[in-house]
Formats: structure tokens, sequence, C-alpha cells
């Protein structure tokens, strides 16, 4: 014989399956299989949103959307009990669809913020980097003080070129004529009476000219002339200076330096009997490494001095 409590225990189990059979389409073993996924899959959105509470903190409150599933009522069962299904899983599963969906939007949200976060970060270090306002003036002030200071130098340094130019202005003006006249009788001696003056173009440039009965046209130092020619030019305009420069006052000695080895026998002989000339108001040290050349001077009354090397 049954017992009241098989009783009781059929009439929870028909009950259950009348619950049962509609998920499962009439099948209550269908329908228990439903609704043990519809409870596994509402302990994973509780374990989801657990995670997400966890990982985020500051999030708030969202609504993520999870089912309620309910707790049909399962009787007296003692197998049976927090198993009961819901009475619609597609909904349940469109719930946690959903909350999935939303967990994932808020982590990409979350990933964003921190990008940007990143990026000002950034941003800071590098504005932190930059002068400040104070500093920026303080550098400007500066490179103004530094522009004063050369408009300074500049000034000067104009100033004294005009004073050098109107110095050499004046000494020209006052020496000149009289220098090149002088300059001009050393090269009538050196060179046999071909040239015989020497000028100051009429430009004003500086350019010398040079003058001589066998030439219709001056010719201009530096130009076709040759070495030779050039340093003959040099060689008068240095001996009349220097006798213009210490005119009147203690005769200083004079210093040349192969000064004659680009010309030819007949001008060196000229020049050589110039320097003998010069020689006798004024001490000349002639430097020259040519054993000839020592011979040719040492004809002439110079007394050699061997340098060791």
């Amino acid at each position: 014989l049954a017992t009241r409590s098989d009783d009781e225990a059929a009439k929870a189990l028909g009950r259950l399956e009348s619950r049962l059979g509609p998920l499962g389409d009439g099948d209550p073993d269908r329908g228990a299989a439903a609704a043990a996924k519809m409870l596994r899959d509402r302990d994973r959105a509780d374990s989801l949103e657990e995670e997400l509470r966890r990982d985020h903190p500051d999030l708030g409150d969202p609504d993520l959307g999870k089912p309620e599933l309910g707790k049909p009522e399962l009787g007296n069962h003692p197998d049976l009990k927090e198993r009961q299904p819901s009475p619609n899983p597609a909904e349940a599963e469109k719930a946690l669809d959903a909350s999935i969906a939303k967990q994932q939007e808020l982590a990409g949200e979350v990933e964003s913020r921190q990008t940007e976060l990143a990026s000002l970060r950034t941003d800071l270090r590098h504005m932190q980097k930059r002068e400040t306002a104070d500093r920026a003036t303080s550098r400007i002030a500066q490179v103004d003080d530094r522009i004063r200071d050369v408009k300074r130098q500049r000034d000067r340094a104009f100033l004294l070129a005009r004073l050098v130019e109107e110095a050499d202005r004046r000494f020209r003006d006052e020496n000149q004529p009289e220098l090149l006249r002088h300059a001009g009788r050393h090269l009538r001696a050196v060179t046999r009476g071909r040239y015989d003056r020497i000028e100051v173009h009429e430009s004003g440039d500086r350019t010398l000219l040079l003058r001589g009965p066998a030439e219709p046209t001056p010719r201009t130092v530096g130009g076709s002339l040759s070495q030779g020619t050039k340093e003959q030019v040099y060689l008068a305009l240095r001996l009349a200076i220097v006798d213009r420069l210490d005119d009147g006052q203690e005769t200083l000695p004079l210093f040349m330096d192969e000064v004659l080895v680009n010309w030819d026998a007949a001008r060196r002989d000229q020049a050589l009997d110039l320097l003998e000339r010069v020689s006798q108001t004024r001490q000349i040290f002639f430097f020259t490494c040519h054993p000839q050349m020592a011979a040719e001077l040492e004809d002439r009354g110079g007394a050699i001095l061997p340098l060791d090397a």
C-alpha cells in the first residue's frame, strides 16, 4: 500500500510535470532540461555582473537587463528545490545576450576613457616642459639686451671705419703727390726710364697707373703687367713711404726678403745700384737664400752674415 507521503510526492511530481511540459513542448524531460539551462544562464549573468562591478567599481549601478527568472513553486520535493524553471526561457536568453552586450559596451567605454586619460597625461607632461610666461619674458629681455649690444658694437665699428677712412684721406691729400713723385723717381731708376710716373686713377678707387715716355697711354698696375714690374712698383713705393715717414727724424733700418727673385738681370742690376745709394743713409738688411745674389751684394759693399738653420 502506498503511504500518504508517497501520495503527496506523486501529486507534487504531477504538478511539476504539468509545469515542465509547456517548456518542452509537452515533454516534461525536455522541459526540465530547458529549466536547467535557464538556471545556468541566470547564474552566468550573476557572475558577469559581479565581475563587471569588481573590475569597474566607479560605473555606478548600470542597468544590465538581467532577467528576473523567479522561483516557481516546486512543492515540498527535496530533490527539485532551487531548480524550478522560469516560465519564459526565450526572454531569459534575450536578457542574457543584452547583459553581455551591455558589459562589452561598458568595457569599450572604459578602454576609451583610459586612452583619453593617457593622452591628457602626455599633454600635461609636454606642457610642464614648456617655458613658463615669466621665463619666456626673461629670455626675450635677454635677447633684447643682446640686440642693443650688437647695435652699439656695429655703430662703434662704423664710426671707427669712418675715422680710419677720413684719416687715410687726409694722409693721402697731404702726402700722396710728393710721395708719388718720389716713388716715380725710384721707378725711373729701376726701369731705366721706361716708367717715370705713378698716378692714382681719377675715379678715386685707388687704382695705380704707370706712365712713361715710351707709353702713349697709362697702364694699370696689376692688369697685364708682369710680376717683376709689379714688384718694381712696390719697391719704389716702399722706399718713398719709408723716406716720407722718418723725414726729419731718426733714420730707421730697412728689411727686405727676396724682393728681386722675379726680376730680369738688367733691372736687378738697376735695383742693386739704387739700394747701394740708399744704404749710404739707411741700413739695409737683405735676406736671400741664393749664393749668387749674396755675392752680388757683397761686391757692392755688403757684409754677408750666414744664418745657421
